[in-house]
């Protein structure tokens, strides 16, 4: 999952604590092995704080085994690791990797959408 952009706000650890909480028990107890890894990229550096918050509310078994955080300077090799380099996208080529998945960018959402439902159609 790529976490470009993402930026601080007090809201984040309410919707850990609470929804994400919950998501992530129910997937832990109905759906466990569907999920082979959950790997984050392009972590903001507050992004370390938040998981000494998240990582407590996971399962065990998926606390060690299902999260891997990357580090910052060398993640595009590291991610060879749990993906097929034919999965990953062409937004993440430089001029040392080339990886040729081609993938819509996401549109922008805007601010005063967050929290709400007016932005969905």
């Amino acid at each position: 999952m790529d976490i470009t952009g993402l930026e601080y706000n007090k809201k984040l650890y309410d919707l850990v604590t609470g929804s994400m909480k919950s998501l992530a028990e129910f997937m832990a107890e109905h759906y466990v092995e569907m999920i082979k890894f959950f790997v984050p990229v392009n972590l903001p550096s507050f992004a370390v704080a938040l998981w000494t918050v998240v990582r407590p509310l996971l399962p065990r078994k998926e606390q060690k085994t299902k999260v891997r955080i990357l580090s910052s300077s060398n993640w595009k090799d590291e991610i060879l690791q749990f993906s097929k380099m034919e999965s990953l996208p062409s937004i993440w080529n430089d001029d040392t990797h080339t990886f040729p998945a081609l993938l819509d960018i996401p549109q922008p959402y805007s601010k005063d959408w967050y929290y709400s439902s007016k932005g969905l159609k």
